[in-house]
């Protein structure tokens, strides 16, 4: 216990014993940034209820000195029991309930250890436990006896909503002329460069539940296979190598820019070492074959890919991507942007509805409205509903649908799935708009926020094959409270076990 509220060499103990029971924790390196957070997030709590309980109590909250401060433990001692017949020489300050704790002590191990609780970063214990739950979790549907509770905070929103209906027959195997022995090639190099301890670390099963464990944090919520900066620079350009064999010219020119504006970032708040260019995991899913299926996750801060194939065919989902600013201006990658035309697509299409129609297509007028239902918003992914560990979630229909639309509003539909396949290779993404225009009849468009040039929004597109989401998020590195143009949160998946292969897994034969 130490005294909580004094000022001076007092307060600056209070901040030494908390920031060396935080970093008593500190396992590895890479939960160094993530403890350091938690310090400061504690020092603002303190401060806060400082002020927070200074208004409510109307007490004097300051460490009386002297005589006053002798007083002061008298009376504390009386109400105890511990003295009788002591006068009271001034008005009682510190007998309030709600005062005596913050002014007697801080329980500063109390404090460290209820936070580290709900650090997924540190408390890797619960995090394994977390894991090892998500890992039997079977593609939709949680096993019965699954425990909400043990799971932190930062996750309950995340986990505990995919129960759905799973349509069947939405999907075929069919030859998308993908370049499959050009990415085995690129693979299998990438594989010869590492050691067997690293072939270890980078591969799983081609059915592990490790694939749905990526995230988009700067900090890692699950770690595998090999981070890109901590690599050879010819190791990490042979896995480049792989995503350029794989993704379209301009699908990993935008790749590319994430990365770059994810590294101009960190240069921006000075922690190059948590983001950077590099700062992303490599994950392969089974052997690299062409003839066999197999796959890879890509994931980090804004950039998450997941990646299956099987012979010549692909697919892209889930994808997020994310850019906090959206525009490089300055250093050598001054004018790199990302995601305009998603923006701008999307903005000049609500503007070109009808009021009746726009007034339809507007679920909800504020960002954060009054208006939403519990669970519609949350801190981390704010309104987009289909982030990590959100498959086969059942989102419902809402907005208007294509067959309301004009010609030439369909077309803007058009050009906004087409940036949201832009990942594809052409001849595959053609084949896959092609299938999401097949549901014409069930394609939903829907809307939040204003729509005026310069207000944020959140739009979503949606049929039984594909959910895509744009939203304007928040500050988290920046700190802009509302949300702002600069910071986009993009997100893409095919409903109904589209997402990994899984609803192809079954279609393909065995071998005997």
């Amino acid at each position: 216990m130490l005294p909580y509220l004094a000022q001076g060499a007092n307060s600056s103990l209070e901040d030494g014993a908390v920031l060396g029971l935080v970093l008593g924790k500190v396992k590895t390196k890479d939960q160094l940034p993530g403890a350091l957070r938690m310090y400061e997030s504690l020092r603002k709590k303190r401060g806060e209820a400082i002020v927070r309980e200074t208004f409510k109590q109307r007490h004097d909250f300051h460490m009386p000195n002297g005589p006053e401060q002798e007083a002061r433990d008298k009376l504390f001692l009386s109400r105890l029991g511990k003295e009788d017949d002591i006068e009271e020489p001034f008005p009682s300050r510190w007998t309030c309930p709600v005062v005596q704790p913050w002014l007697y002590g801080y329980d500063a191990d109390n404090e460290v250890d209820s936070a580290i609780k709900q650090n997924p970063e540190l408390n890797r214990r619960t995090w394994e436990k977390t894991l090892s739950l998500l890992q039997r979790n079977r593609q939709g549907s949680f096993e019965n006896g699954f425990q909400i509770s043990i799971i932190p905070a930062l996750l309950q929103c995340k986990v505990k909503m995919h129960i759905s209906v799973i349509k069947q027959d939405l999907y075929k195997l069919q030859d998308e002329e993908v370049p499959i022995e050009k990415i085995v090639t690129a693979t299998k190099d990438f594989l010869t460069m590492i050691s067997v301890s690293d072939r270890e670390k980078v591969t799983y099963h081609v059915d592990s539940p490790e694939w749905r464990s990526w995230s988009n944090p700067e900090f890692l919520l699950s770690d595998k296979g090999l981070r890109l900066d901590e690599l050879h620079f010819h190791t990490r350009d042979a896995i480049l190598r792989i995503l350029a064999a794989t993704l379209s010219p301009e699908g990993y020119q935008k790749a590319i820019s994430a990365m770059r504006i994810n590294h101009f970032l960190g240069e921006l708040v000075n922690s190059p070492k948590i983001m950077n260019e590099f700062s992303y995991n490599f994950v392969l899913f089974g052997k690299p074959s062409t003839t066999r299926p197999w796959g890879f996750s890509f994931y980090g801060h804004h950039l998450c890919l997941n990646i299956f194939f099987y012979q010549r065919q692909i697919i892209i989902a889930p994808w997020f991507t994310g850019a906090e600013p959206n525009e490089i201006d300055a250093g050598p990658h001054a004018g790199t942007t990302i995601m305009r035309k998603e923006e701008a697509f999307g903005l000049q299409l609500m503007q070109s509805l009808d009021p009746e129609l726009q007034q339809k297509v507007q679920i909800y007028k504020l960002m954060h409205d009054p208006a939403m239902p519990p669970g519609r918003w949350n801190k981390d992914d704010q309104r987009h509903l289909c982030g990590a560990y959100r498959c086969n979630r059942t989102v419902p229909y809402e907005g208007i649908m294509l067959p309301e639309m004009t010609a030439e509003q369909k077309e803007l539909m058009l050009l906004i799935l087409n940036e949201y396949l832009l990942y594809l290779p052409e001849p595959s993404r053609k084949l896959r708009l092609q299938h999401i225009l097949s549901f014409e009849s069930e394609t939903y468009f829907s809307w939040i926020g204003g729509y005026g040039d310069d207000d944020a929004f959140y739009y979503r597109i949606q049929n039984p094959v594909i959910i895509c989401e744009f939203d304007h998020h928040s500050g988290v590195i920046m700190g802009n409270e509302e949300p702002a143009k600069f910071h986009i949160h993009t997100t893409c998946r095919m409903p109904n076990r589209g997402d990994y292969g899984m609803a192809l897994r079954p279609l393909i034969p065995s071998v005997e």
